[in-house]
């Protein structure tokens, strides 16, 4: 990882109020990981010219809230999580499963009207 993925994670848990440790950075490591290794997202960023790194982020950060069964925006929102622009925003969430890319939707646009 050439940056600490998995702390930004923790970090951003921490600011939307939960109090996530060692088992929440496993559990983001290990979709890190396999993410990183499916040759499917590979091509898709790669096509791009997009950071497959923070792509896997980004997909990490959804599943393992999803996991930890988070129940507030916050922890969906990839924007905040790894200051992502809108435009790397949406090229993650139109090359995700829809499951996924509803949830960072979701937590983007409460993010916006909350502003």
């Amino acid at each position: 990882m050439s940056k600490d993925y998995s702390q930004l994670y923790i970090d951003g848990m921490h600011r939307c109020g939960y109090n996530e440790g060692d088992n929440a950075r496993r559990q983001f490591i290990s979709f890190f990981t396999e993410c990183l290794n499916n040759n499917d997202y590979k091509r898709i960023t790669s096509n791009a010219g997009f950071d497959h790194e923070l792509f896997c982020a980004a997909v990490a950060q959804l599943m393992t809230s999803g996991c930890w069964g988070c129940s507030n925006h916050g922890p969906y929102n990839i924007m905040e999580f790894f200051s992502l622009s809108k435009d790397q925003a949406d090229f993650i969430i139109d090359n995700i499963p829809r499951r996924l890319s509803g949830l960072a939707k979701g937590a983007i646009l409460a993010s916006e009207q909350n502003e």
